[in-house]
């Protein structure tokens, strides 16, 4: 599908390589665009390493190698920041930025199911030590101290 839409403005060679030779080229920037699966934490702060200034270097995670101070700003003033609504706007103007970047193109969104048999029994029960209940998955994650099975 992206092959054939960039087929009218675009030489397209694809090139399926194991996932460890992937990792390195992102990583030290041998590349000209590359798929890449991860993004869509819960909290946003997650992401700032991967756009960041500072975590461009000759090993970088922030693979398009991009760097915005104004967007450097923002992502400190958010971090420093606890109103959730504030917090809010800050992340609305980090992601426009990013967005008119274009340096990273969304094209999917992976979604994660947990299955099991019927006697397989409290999945998605995971609790924090004071009893807060825990998102069932998140990220292909999911906590399995609670589960059990019903004989």
């Amino acid at each position: 599908l992206i092959k054939a839409s960039w087929d009218a403005g675009f030489n397209i060679t694809l090139q399926v390589i194991p996932q460890d030779v992937h990792v390195n080229e992102v990583a030290f920037g041998l590349f000209d665009a590359a798929t890449w699966r991860y993004h869509g934490q819960i909290d946003p702060e997650v992401e700032t390493l991967f756009f960041s200034c500072s975590t461009i270097t000759a090993i970088s995670i922030n693979f398009a190698r991009n760097c915005n101070e104004e967007r450097d700003a923002l992502m400190s003033q958010q971090r420093g920041s606890t109103d959730e609504a504030e917090r809010i706007a800050l992340w609305q103007e980090i992601q426009a930025d990013i967005n008119d970047s274009r340096h990273y193109l969304w094209i999917n969104h992976t979604r994660w199911i947990v299955s099991g048999s019927e006697n397989v029994r409290d999945v998605c029960a995971g609790t924090t030590p004071d009893g807060q209940t825990l998102r069932c998955t998140h990220n292909g994650k999911w906590y399995t101290p609670q589960i059990w099975l019903e004989q």
